[in-house]
Formats: C-alpha cells, sequence, structure tokens
C-alpha cells in the first residue's frame, strides 16, 4: 500500500480456528461492508498463522460465524442510521419519520 493508510476492520469475530474481519467503505449510495476470512493454525515456529484457504472442517465454523458476521454488520447500520438521524434537522426528522411509518419501520 502506498500512502494510502491500511484500514483496520470495524469487526473481528472467531469462531473456532476461523477469523473474520468486516471492512466498511464509504460510497456514495452509504456504507458497504466487505468480510475476510482467515483459518488460524499454529506454524512450524509454534506462532499463529493465517491462510485465506479454509478445508471441509471449517465450514460448520464458517456457517455460525456467518450468522454472527451478519447480526454485526446490521448492528452498524443500525447505529449508523441513528446517528445520520440525530444529525438530521429536526424538522426533516419528523418528515423522514413520517415516511418511515407509512413504510411500516
Amino acid at each position: 500500500m502506498s500512502d494510502e493508510k491500511k484500514r483496520e476492520p470495524i469487526a473481528r469475530l472467531r469462531e473456532g480456528n476461523v477469523l473474520a474481519s468486516v471492512f466498511e467503505n464509504q460510497t456514495e449510495k452509504g456504507a458497504r461492508h466487505n468480510v475476510t476470512l482467515k483459518r488460524i493454525y499454529q506454524g512450524k515456529d509454534g506462532k499463529p498463522q493465517y491462510t485465506p484457504h479454509l478445508g471441509d472442517g471449517d465450514m460448520l465454523s464458517v456457517r455460525h460465524l456467518a450468522g454472527r458476521v451478519h447480526d454485526a454488520i446490521r448492528e452498524r447500520r443500525r447505529e449508523l442510521r441513528e446517528a445520520s438521524r440525530e444529525s438530521q434537522p429536526r424538522r426533516e426528522r419528523s418528515r423522514n419519520r413520517d415516511r418511515d411509518k407509512d413504510r411500516g419501520r
């Protein structure tokens, strides 16, 4: 990476030997989230090593981790919506609240 600062994940979750890192990217349409999965194993030197290659024995951990990652992203989106609403002028907030009621939210 050149002068660009390396982004830190907004969340790291672990299930068994599988680690998920959740990254947030701001776009014109709002926040988008990407997830990377890594398997953790002990190297020959005894230090933890990471690989993007997952084995068939990791699939149950991936399944459980996927649900937890989904929940973490939903919570983050809720936080962003609330922060956005708080920064809006009061008049616009009430208009959005009326619109959300009409949509059943």
